[in-house]
């Protein structure tokens, strides 16, 4: 069983490891680690899928400067890094050129790396249009519409446009999604608990007795500093209302 925090104590780099996601059996980690890439995932994210107890798939997210020559080089560093990884303790792990790890002969690893796309493609340019499209509209509409209710308006016209464009190019919801002009549906990621029973047991309990003098003192200062705040805002309103006049039955 995979455990996150034993993962995080482990971890050496300040990098890897500031975002960890673990799914199931059956997800293709380097297609989440895709899209909350192209969702704005930040550097070091980390997403793991466990099989049975018997296989782990992991991916990262980096965002280097490279040219696209480099790429094969960047691909040779994660099968080494791999490597290392899987050697450490009493087990020698051999990397075999060009993205194999191997222990005892036998395949223990693999490594991938996957580039994103060209920032100023045809898509993103048509994306990039729509969106400031959007904004212009949006602005021009709060600008000629004094109402509380123009932007929740404007938005819901807007979503409603986009609907109708899709409909109009026959292009379906789940293309939208694929291609990046809607929002994909969220991952049901499952959220882990900050507090165990085990802290409890860990709790010094010992030490309450010799700090209850203070936690007293804390209650005692920040009551008398609720009341003086009171009674100053009381002060200064009754002298804001002498000097204006204050309003008579």
């Amino acid at each position: 069983m995979i455990s996150i925090p034993l993962i995080r104590r482990e971890l050496t780099s300040d990098l890897l490891g500031r975002h960890i996601y673990l799914f199931g059996a059956g997800r293709a980690t380097t297609e989440i680690l895709r899209r909350l890439a192209e969702a704005g995932a930040e550097e070091g994210t980390i997403v793991l899928s466990e099989t049975d107890g018997t296989r782990l798939s992991a991916a990262a997210l980096f965002r280097p400067h490279l040219a696209v020559g480099a790429v094969p080089l960047f691909s040779a560093i994660a099968t080494l890094a791999l490597a290392e990884a899987l050697g450490r303790g009493d087990r020698d792990a051999l990397p075999i050129w060009p993205d194999l790890v191997t222990v005892d002969d036998a395949i223990v690893g693999r490594s991938t790396a996957e580039t994103a796309g060209g920032l100023f493609d045809v898509l993103t340019g048509e994306k990039l249009l729509a969106g400031a499209l959007l904004a212009i509209a949006l602005f021009l509409g709060q600008r000629r519409l004094q109402s509380p209710f123009a932007l929740p308006g404007l938005l819901l016209t807007g979503v409603i446009a986009a609907h109708l464009a899709l409909l109009a190019f026959g292009v379906t919801l789940d293309q939208a999604q694929a291609e990046g002009w809607m929002f994909a549906p969220q991952l049901q990621v499952a959220l882990m608990s900050p507090w165990h029973s085990d802290m409890l047991v860990r709790f010094p309990w010992h030490a309450l007795p010799s700090l209850f003098g203070d936690l007293l003192s804390v209650m005692f200062v920040a009551a008398i500093t609720m009341l003086l705040n009171t009674s100053a805002v009381e002060a200064n309103l009754d002298r804001e209302l002498n000097s204006h006049g204050s309003p008579t039955c």
